[in-house]
């Protein structure tokens, strides 16, 4: 369907949502939800380690509106006992399936990953059929698509904060002492991915048929949007951001180039706009952005060892090999992906690979280590019908959406975007849910009252339940947070975080971590013996760097010097030419090490003291 609709079968395009006639219930609380979704929830903040997932603390509150807006689409769809799917149900359905399949088969060796990773995935295919029962008119979706454009505009300001180095703002936004535009993400390529984006959006909304007679200030608003996001863009010096925002507006010009030919005005616009933000709006930043950019391309074209992605990619593909179908399931990545790792650099001593990875910076390398080729073909055939369906639209509104979703897409073939951002996971969505938008297909829905009853109730408490876990959550994470201000000398700040199902393992490491200094300081070799227990388990799932250096002082405090040396030699196989467990091994072979763990229970007990006395009494 072309986006040429006729003037008069499009009504004009306002904010005054309370005089809109074509506004239903469903609509208004629709656009309730979604403006939190869009606008506030990703923008809250508090201070944090930084990581991915529920570290970060933006992703909780997006989950929670996202959760209502779940909830509130399956609601409507319940009480008119009909829901509506978009056309090639079934094909995109493949995708979780094929998860679900592969995630059964496997087991489950990491209970907890495993729960949230699926509930992830189901969670976002939930808010994706969500979408379809509010019944939103194509003004309705453009209207959605300005709040998006807003909310990107948002983070893009908030990374212009970020390139000042404004420091009032450092109690609302995280800022990098690098002065790059982290935005609210805390990572400069997530940053640039989420802005890329918003240049074929801002290019979708400035040519769409309302515009030409949209209020001043809303007409406006795409040049502004072209003008703050892509001079931020330019200065990320993101390679994949770059590259997304070029080919996404290149998508969006081509699919618009008839509307640009009869309309040279807004065409000219939209160039001005493009020309502003590289020529004088933030002028140094984009200068030293660009070079950055340049500078990674070149080290790209130069092969395996100038990028360590090859070899991360090189390893996966080793790992796929040993369990091809149904991989070596979810939440396994981590171990076996590092055993690979070590033979890989058998093969390559010389070879740096860096530090410990939780994903192989590629969406179908993951899920290929663990789901394998089930869970692959679920995502090769939701993407043939993403595909399908963007041809079918034609080449005007086809290249458009393609546009729109290509920054994010390409996102997920170099980094992990969606575990780090939740914002970028629903952005993604409800792209998708605009390139399924038209013609959907209803299906009744034939259930008894009881039955009726159950999912209403279910439907009620989901949003509720979940809300609390992920509030819980940003209290532990503020728990941990604290825990480490204290310098490991306030446990009782572990205590939500012990309690919650995502921080637990964390909080349980600390306070692991802290029995064994407390050992050391009071030679109770009984502590050490329960660490060795538990870091001995905790290696099998995730071989951590500092833990196999904390395991082999443990091993020395109840004298086992051989299983000491073993522990620091296992952490080498895996993490070679790593500095501080090479000084370690060295250490312990000299009769060294022992000298090194009375001093840390010396600095430990000193510490110990100077919390007590700055402590009331």
């Amino acid at each position: 369907m072309s986006l040429n609709t006729s003037a008069t079968r499009t009504p004009s395009f306002t904010f005054r949502l309370e005089r809109d006639s074509s506004l239903q219930r469903p609509q208004t609380l629709f656009f309730v939800l979604f403006s939190l979704l869009a606008l506030a929830a990703p923008l809250y903040y508090q201070q944090n380690l930084g990581g991915e997932g529920l570290y970060l603390p933006y992703n909780a509150s997006t989950w929670i509106a996202a959760l209502f807006v779940t909830a509130a689409g399956l609601l409507f769809a319940l009480r008119r006992l009909q829901l509506v799917l978009p056309r090639y149900a079934l094909a995109l359905f493949a995708l979780p399936v094929g998860l679900l399949i592969s995630g059964f088969v496997t087991g489950v060796g990491n209970p907890s990953e495993w729960l949230i990773r699926l509930g992830y995935v189901l969670g976002g295919f939930g808010f994706f059929i969500a979408l379809f029962q509010f019944h939103l008119q194509r003004k309705h979706d453009e209207l959605a698509l300005t709040l998006i454009l807003c909310g990107i505009m948002l983070q893009a300001l908030i990374g212009w904060v970020q390139l000042q180095q404004l420091p009032f703002f450092s109690a609302l936004v995280p800022i990098a002492s690098s002065s790059q535009p982290i935005a609210i993400f805390q990572q400069v390529n997530l940053t640039a991915s989420f802005l890329a984006t918003g240049l074929p959006v801002a290019v979708y909304l400035a040519t769409r048929p309302g515009a030409l007679r949209a209020p001043w200030l809303i007409r406006i608003l795409p040049y502004c949007g072209l003008v703050l996001c892509s001079g931020v863009l330019l200065s990320t010096g993101s390679r994949v951001g770059l590259l997304g925002g070029v080919l996404g507006l290149l998508m969006a010009f081509a699919g618009r180039r008839q509307f640009l030919r009869r309309h040279k005005g807004i065409a000219l616009a939209l160039v001005i706009s493009l020309l502003l933000s590289s020529s004088f709006l933030l002028s140094d930043k984009v200068e030293r952005g660009s070079s950055s950019a340049l500078d990674k391309i070149e080290r790209l074209q130069q092969g395996g060892q100038a990028d360590v992605r090859f070899s991360v990619y090189e390893i996966s593909l080793d790992t796929i090999a040993n369990a091809p179908l149904f991989g070596h399931g979810l939440g396994s990545f981590q171990s076996v992906w590092q055993d690979e790792r070590g033979q890989f650099q058998d093969r390559h001593p010389d070879l740096d690979i860096g530090p410990r990875y939780s994903h192989p910076h590629n969406e179908l390398l993951f899920w290929l280590v663990e789901g394998g080729l089930v869970a692959l073909a679920g995502i090769l055939i939701c993407a043939a019908a993403v595909v399908w369906r963007l041809v079918r639209l034609g080449s005007e509104r086809g290249l458009l959406l393609a546009g729109m979703l290509l920054p994010i897409v390409l996102h997920t073939q170099v980094e992990l975007p969606f575990y780090i951002s939740s914002p970028h996971w629903f952005l993604l969505l409800f792209l998708l849910y605009l390139t399924f938008s038209l013609r959907p297909t209803g299906l009744g829905l034939k259930l008894s009252q009881a039955a009726r009853g159950l999912c209403t109730g279910l439907l009620l408490i989901i949003p509720v339940a979940g809300s609390t876990f992920l509030l819980h959550s940003l209290l532990a994470n503020a728990g941990i947070v604290n825990y480490m201000k204290s310098r490991g000398q306030q446990s009782a700040f572990l205590q939500p975080a012990i309690n919650n199902l995502y921080f637990s393992g964390q909080a349980t490491y600390l306070l692991m971590k802290e029995s064994l200094l407390i050992g050391y300081s009071l030679n109770d070799k009984q502590r050490s013996a329960g660490f060795i227990a538990w870091a001995n388990e905790y290696l099998q799932r995730t071989p951590d760097i500092q833990l196999f250096y904390d395991l082999a002082g443990a091993y020395v405090h109840i004298g086992d010097h051989q299983r000491a040396q073993q522990a620091l030699e296992r952490g080498l196989y895996i993490y070679r030419h790593n500095g501080r467990l090479e000084q370690a091994l060295l250490a312990l072979k000299a009769g060294d090490i022992d000298n090194y763990l009375r001093d840390l229970a010396a600095k430990h007990a000193a510490r110990n003291a100077q919390t007590a006395q700055g402590q009331p009494q």
